[in-house]
């Protein structure tokens, strides 16, 4: 089987997977529910990690505001690049936002890294847009729904953290 290969981290999240599709997760014989109700959320760093210093943006990611860039493949490359990652990060989050998995919600150091994470990318970016600047609009908003669905899955959870 699938489980005995990889680490206990995948654990909750394999089993809520493995969930039997033509049972209602939340009515089940017996009155117990088949969701994983504890376990360790660390694949969520395994999966977002990644995705999250991808979308780091750097000089060359977008034009500056007054100039073209210096080298234009490069900025487009970069910035389609930042965007993909985001697109990724967003769907991750509206699926784990519409289908509750509880071991990631009990997890909110993983919420604090995503969003703090995202937070610092857009003080990257700069709120600066107009002509010339389309990808950093469309960056603030693939940017804002994953940040929405980071919101929903630790409601509650994310006030007071660092910053």
């Amino acid at each position: 089987m699938v489980r005995r290969s990889l680490s206990g981290n995948y654990k909750c999240f394999l089993s809520f997977l493995e969930l039997d599709n033509d049972t209602d997760t939340d009515v089940v014989m017996g009155g117990q529910s088949e969701q994983p109700e504890n376990g360790n959320a660390s694949f969520l760093t395994a999966l977002v990690a990644p995705l999250l210093s991808l979308v780091q943006p750097t000089s060359l990611s977008f034009p500056p505001l007054s100039a073209q860039s210096i080298h234009p493949p490069t900025t487009s490359a970069l910035s389609a690049i930042h965007i993909a990652a985001l697109e990724c990060l967003n769907n991750i989050f509206l699926s784990f936002a519409t289908v509750p998995i509880p071991c990631v919600s009990a997890d909110p150091n993983s919420g604090l890294t995503v969003w703090n994470g995202l937070w610092s990318a857009l003080q990257l970016v700069g709120t600066e847009t107009g002509l010339g600047q389309e990808r950093r609009q469309e960056f603030w908003d693939v940017a804002i729904g994953v940040l929405w669905g980071v919101g929903r899955i630790w409601k509650g959870a994310l006030v007071g953290g660092p910053r």
